[in-house]
């Protein structure tokens, strides 16, 4: 993952190696193609942005809004004795439920909820 700034915003540019084989490939180009689709039919605030996805010959090319707050996990081990105050924990709880919920009325399942795979962003929500 890279990142990169562009029409003056930063964004995350993942790029994955078509060509890689590994025994599992076709499972994460398949697994690839679904996250890109479910990001494209989102457009909500709990939920990062899908800027772009292009492809050529040879990679894949994923451009995500960034969340310059980092994950949950880090976020929480920063706290005074790595525990959110209660009004904080409800707060990014209730962010979380209302992301899945779209993921939901959209048709997708997000099946990979935990603190490393929830990103923050150093504003208000």
């Amino acid at each position: 993952m890279f990142l990169s700034k562009r029409d003056g915003e930063y964004v995350v540019l993942k790029v994955i190696d078509k060509k890689k084989k590994e025994s599992y490939q076709d499972e994460l180009i398949s697994k690839l193609q679904k996250r890109v689709e479910a990001l494209k039919s989102i457009n909500f605030n709990y939920v990062v942005e899908l800027k772009e996805f292009n492809e050529d010959e040879s990679y894949y090319y994923i451009v995500l809004e960034y969340c310059d707050g980092g994950d949950l996990m880090s976020l929480q081990a920063r706290q005074p004795e790595k525990v959110f105050p209660l009004e904080t924990a409800v707060e990014y709880l209730s962010q979380v439920i209302l992301g899945v919920l779209s993921f939901h009325q959209s048709g997708f399942l997000h099946r990979n909820i935990s603190p490393q795979s929830i990103l923050i962003k150093n504003t208000k929500h």
